[in-house]
């Protein structure tokens, strides 16, 4: 492949490091990834670790990294020019907005990604490149 582009769902696979190695291997030389996906702005605790894997089933255990890990899980793979550009307050507030007007669900969706936020998610765009 050319590109391969992931929207909002990398956190969800089991595993991303999977995915993103799988990915590597179909992309052509000098073919790009771009991820858009969540990360953490700090080591996450092991009780935020614990709420997301096992209580919301929202992301796989290995799935909750920092910035730093993500970056680095990134380059141990090959991907060059890898970089990150944080949108969390492009996405969350007007989406949050969104699903606080929806049915209970979706805004009980809405407080737990607000939980999230508080708690140091951020949403990101992610993209790299297989060398040539």
């Amino acid at each position: 492949f050319d590109v391969i582009l992931a929207l909002d769902c990398a956190y969800h696979f089991n595993t991303r490091q999977n995915f993103l190695s799988q990915s590597f291997t179909h992309l052509k030389p000098g073919g790009r990834i771009a991820l858009a996906d969540i990360y953490f702005d700090h080591p996450p605790s092991m009780l935020l670790t614990f709420f997301l894997a096992a209580i919301l089933r929202a992301m796989p255990y290995a799935n909750v990294k920092s910035n730093t890990e993500y970056l680095a899980d990134m380059r141990a793979l090959g991907y060059a020019d890898v970089a990150i550009e944080d949108v969390t307050e492009d996405v969350f507030p007007s989406f949050t907005q969104f699903l606080s007007t929806q049915k209970v669900a979706f805004r009980l969706l809405s407080k737990a990604i607000g939980l999230l936020r508080t708690l140091g998610a951020r949403f990101v765009i992610a993209p790299g490149t297989r060398p040539v």
